[in-house]
């Protein structure tokens, strides 16, 4: 009896089950990252870290939260015994992020993109519980220590190489759209599909006509990121931001020397104060134009009801992910056309 007692408290099945979940619910958590979710989807606090700490911009640190959860994710699989260790890890800063999260008061944690609503605290809770059922499992007694062999390190190469790899065969991102050229249709002559030569009882002096050119169609890829931050004292029709108008970068020059560029989302409550205000309170001295940043999910809800009067609407072109950038923003256009007084209106709210 004491030898089955024995061998029960030692069996590593419970730890098995554990490590199983954990990383099932980490695997999850990335292909909804991966497939549905935005790299503004990432906390921001951890957008920031990034780009502060290591100098990453908003693509790259989407593309290595996923690589880094994959690769957890194939080393506790294949590798329990030491992947344990950084499932545990892993789930100490989720569960650091999330309590952060709650204390700033956010809605929405991020954690599988925009299309799932998960609060923060229905996210603390299960990855807690996960976490405690790791921990009790005691996976440091109950799995074996097992020596490398060329099978398993052979599988965690190849595993490590798929998860680098997906973030950017299925994310793709640009400095700017991509225009295919147009091309003129060839014209159409009446003429025998047999032998090539021209009917004569089908002859007609009808010349035909020419085709228009097609108007050039933009490759767009998933996500681009503007930098704000280098448009101060730089020529509008140059801005990054210009290269994404559906209706070209030189409808910037639309905007009258003196005038105000805002920037704003549908979706974005603080746009949505903030435009209200303008509306209600307008000012003759400054002509407004206003440029819409696409929201990744164009179905969502618009909170923005009302709009002031512009002397010029425009909207960058709808990206699958979106566009890295905080709204909403304005600046103002000097009298050598350039950006000047760049303000982030977010601050205060």
């Amino acid at each position: 009896m004491s030898d089955s007692n024995y061998d029960d408290e030692i069996s590593p099945d419970p730890a098995w089950i554990a490590i199983l979940l954990a990383s099932l619910w980490i695997a999850l958590g990335a292909a909804f990252k991966l497939h549905s979710a935005s790299p503004m989807d990432v906390p921001e606090v951890v957008r920031d870290l990034a780009k502060n700490w290591l100098g990453l911009d908003a693509a790259t640190t989407y593309r290595g939260a996923i690589t880094i959860e994959l690769w957890i994710v194939a080393t506790a699989v294949i590798k329990p015994r030491v992947g344990w260790l950084l499932l545990v890890l892993q789930y100490v800063i989720f569960l650091a992020i999330l309590v952060q999260l709650m204390i700033a008061g956010a809605e929405h944690c991020g954690c599988f993109g925009g299309t799932v609503d998960v609060k923060p605290w229905q996210m603390a809770l299960v990855d807690g519980s996960l976490l405690v059922g790791l921990l009790a499992s005691r996976p440091w007694l109950r799995l074996p220590v097992q020596m490398g062999h060329w099978i398993s390190i052979a599988a965690l190469a190849v595993s490590f190489g798929a998860a680098a790899w997906a973030p950017y065969h299925f994310f793709t991102t640009a400095d700017a759209p991509v225009l295919v050229a147009p091309t003129e249709q060839g014209q159409e002559t009446n003429q025998d599909a047999g032998d090539g030569t021209q009917d004569p009882d089908k002859a007609t002096d009808v010349q035909p006509e020419e085709d228009p050119l097609e108007p050039a169609t933009p490759t767009l890829p998933d996500f681009a990121e503007l930098h704000p931050e280098s448009w101060e004292g730089t020529d509008i029709g140059s801005l990054d931001l210009a290269r994404w108008l559906t209706e070209g970068a030189d409808m910037m020059y639309m905007v009258p020397p003196g005038g105000r560029v805002i920037l704003y989302r549908r979706s974005c409550d603080v746009c949505a104060e903030h435009l209200s205000e303008l509306a209600m309170n307008p000012d003759p001295s400054v002509p407004i134009a206003l440029i819409r940043i696409p929201d990744a999910d164009e179905s969502v809800t618009s909170v923005v009801d009302v709009l002031p009067e512009a002397v010029w609407s425009g909207e960058l072109f709808h990206l699958k992910k979106g566009y890295a950038i905080q709204t909403p923003q304005s600046f103002d256009i000097s009298d050598e056309m350039t950006v000047q007084n760049l303000v982030d209106l977010r601050e205060g709210h």
